[in-house]
């Protein structure tokens, strides 16, 4: 299928038959001016800011850090109804998921999903899961204190192994709980 092909059979789809013009609303054209018109260097200066923001975030992911720090002492000291304080635990991990790449660091990124998946799927506090909760803020601050931003150095592989390792070993004990 061809893109125009694809365009009339979402016409179609909606009930539309012919094409549509869409335009910019006026207090956008207001605002650039009626003759305005974006040129190349406009376009590959906004793509430089893009590529590399001015914004240093390491700054935010060290308060996300103490954030998760600050929990896990919260957490270690109540005895039971962890549970509750789930929502708050994975609040900074999902942000440092999302954030991390979109300021050029992808691999805090791919730890942070990792550690988000191990936390959606088991849904527990337990010692153990803090301490993994540990392990990854350690790990995380390692990365922006060495400036490690790549997946592909050996520091990093053996960050995310180390991480892989602590999950497995989780995974290992929690089966074995449950068998008995």
């Amino acid at each position: 299928m061809s893109e125009k092909d694809d365009q009339m059979y979402i016409y179609q789809l909606f009930g539309v038959s012919t094409p549509r013009r869409i335009k910019a609303d006026k207090r956008l054209r207001n605002k650039i001016g009626p003759v305005a018109k974006i040129g190349e260097q406009q376009v590959m200066k906004a793509q430089r800011k893009i590529d590399k923001p001015d914004v240093d975030f390491r700054p935010y992911a060290m308060d996300y850090l103490n954030q998760i720090d600050d929990l896990v002492m919260e957490l270690k000291a109540m005895d039971y109804d962890r549970e509750r304080e789930y929502n708050r635990t994975i609040v900074p991990v999902s942000q440092l998921k999302g954030q991390a790449a979109m300021f050029g660091n992808p691999f805090v990124s791919e730890v942070s999903a990792k550690v988000l998946r191990f936390l959606e799927h088991f849904k527990r506090l337990d010692d153990d899961v803090l301490s993994i909760l540990e392990a990854y803020r350690s790990c995380v601050r390692t990365a922006y204190e060495r400036y490690i931003s790549k997946g592909d150095s050996t520091e990093a592989q053996n960050l995310s192994q180390e991480m892989d390792a602590a999950i497995q070993r989780y995974i290992a004990k929690f089966r074995r709980r449950t068998e008995t």
